[in-house]
């Protein structure tokens, strides 16, 4: 089956934190987008449709990015995530972030709409 993303996604070695019903676990960021991300973390206790909040945590600096976010699919030790909220703030940090790892300012990237906006996935 063939995905059809809105929003290219990235490799990114990064860190974050994932809160599931009231808990909380340290997770590793395989890939980022403007709308989800994928992470790993054995320990986690999420199944798919769960709501969720995901951090991400800068490196280098004390700015976190708090994303309310649905769990799309869990697969062994891996998750994926859908952001549900983004306000415009974060959706620039994440922007920046994913220009910062591409190397320079790539169109890939996606445009800064609206975040509600539906997509196809």
């Amino acid at each position: 089956m063939m995905e059809q993303r809105r929003f290219a996604r990235f490799d990114l070695d990064g860190r974050a934190r994932l809160e599931v019903a009231g808990r909380n676990w340290p997770v590793e960021i395989m890939d980022l987008s403007l709308k989800g991300a994928m992470v790993q973390n054995a320990a986690v206790e999420a199944r798919q449709g769960d709501e969720c909040r995901f951090t991400l945590e800068l490196d280098d600096s004390d700015i976190t990015i708090p994303l309310e976010a649905r769990i799309t699919h869990v697969q062994d030790d891996r998750l994926g995530i859908e952001f549900t909220k983004v306000d415009m703030d974060a959706m620039q940090h994440i922007r920046r972030m994913l220009e910062l790892n591409a190397g320079h300012e790539d169109p890939s990237v996606g445009n800064i709409a609206d975040p509600d906006e539906p997509h196809e996935q």
